[in-house]
């Protein structure tokens, strides 16, 4: 086993090996923060040269790779249809990836039949996105009134809606009892007119 520089000789080997292991992974830490770094600078300085290059790289990679590849995603399918990961209920058939079960489900019409009626293999369902839980969630304080103005009878989605509403000039003027109407601005009149042309419109 080397001594390292810096070292007494006398140590004995298993504080050695247990030294020499510890340098090895901290000189591993040190490459590999050295290495981010120097992928830092390049993307800075050349964005398109650098995605260039990984593109090629990765193209070298794969062409000298193939089989390897080729055979890992054989074998990543393989215990996929061995564990039934993606596995139909009412055909009793596996498939490689969940691409292929909502294409067979789907262009199945038997089995969207089946599944209407037992419940079972249904492609998978999309949850709602962020936007959509929070328009319904202003809907439902617009149907309840949860926050209503009674003077006015406005009702506000959220807090922030009715606090925005509550700091304006409609609101202050109706509360002071100096409200006299609707603005009568040509450019508030136009876009008035026109989205009460437009709600007429939708309704044939």
């Amino acid at each position: 086993m080397e001594c390292p520089r810096g070292v007494h000789p006398s140590i004995i080997e298993e504080e050695l090996e247990a030294y020499n292991a510890k340098r090895k992974q901290r000189a591993k830490r040190l490459w590999r923060l050295a290495s981010i770094k120097k992928r830092q600078v390049a993307r800075e300085r050349d964005l398109e040269g650098y995605l260039r290059k990984n593109r090629m790289q990765d193209r070298r990679y794969t062409r000298k790779n193939r089989q390897r590849l080729t055979a890992a995603r054989h074998k990543r399918i393989e215990n996929n249809v061995a564990r039934q990961r993606f596995h139909c209920k009412l055909c009793n058939h596996s498939f490689p990836t969940l691409y292929n079960l909502i294409r067979h489900q789907t262009l199945n019409e038997d089995n969207l039949e089946k599944a209407k009626v037992t419940g079972g293999g249904k492609p998978r369902e999309q949850k709602p996105n962020s936007n959509q839980r929070k328009q319904e969630r202003r809907d439902w304080h617009r149907v309840n009134k949860t926050f209503f103005c009674e003077t006015c009878g406005y009702t506000g989605g959220n807090q922030t809606q009715f606090n925005v509403y509550n700091n304006g000039k409609t609101h202050r003027d109706r509360v002071a009892g100096t409200y006299t109407g609707p603005s009568q601005n040509p450019s508030t009149v136009r876009k008035r007119e026109l989205a009460a042309r437009n709600k007429a419109e939708k309704r044939f």
